[in-house]
């Protein structure tokens, strides 16, 4: 399941993130906001951005939030929510950038998962 989501999330970089390279990582976070759903108020995120990278800290997601309400218990919630991240790993690291995610767990804390994209050739 994990293989076919990330390979999803590689499809959808091939046509969204067709014009940039491994060196445009805050402009490819910056793409990827401005398309988030609802203006962003369905993934509501802190961000973080340098002059080389950008860097989200997803508040809530709508796929965690039915998950906990259906109640998935944490063990289940921390796999769920990993394989959902497998999308972004597909989405973002098609792109050549660095990317970084730490998904959501029971020591995480509130929120969901964080988010880093960082230039190929950043020290």
């Amino acid at each position: 399941m994990t293989r076919i989501i990330e390979q999803r999330g590689q499809e959808v970089a091939a046509a969204a993130f067709a014009g940039f390279g491994p060196n445009d990582a805050p402009a490819i976070g910056e793409a990827f906001l401005a398309v988030s759903p609802d203006g962003g108020r369905m993934y509501p995120t802190d961000v973080e951005r340098s002059a080389d990278r950008i860097a989200f800290k997803v508040k809530r997601c709508p796929l965690k939030d039915a998950w906990v309400e259906a109640g998935v218990g944490d063990d289940k919630l921390a796999t769920l929510c990993r394989i959902a991240g497998a999308f972004d790993r597909g989405l973002f690291e098609a792109t050549g950038v660095r990317f970084d995610n730490v998904t959501w767990t029971p020591d995480h804390g509130s929120g969901c998962c964080h988010i880093a994209l960082t230039n190929r050739d950043a020290v």
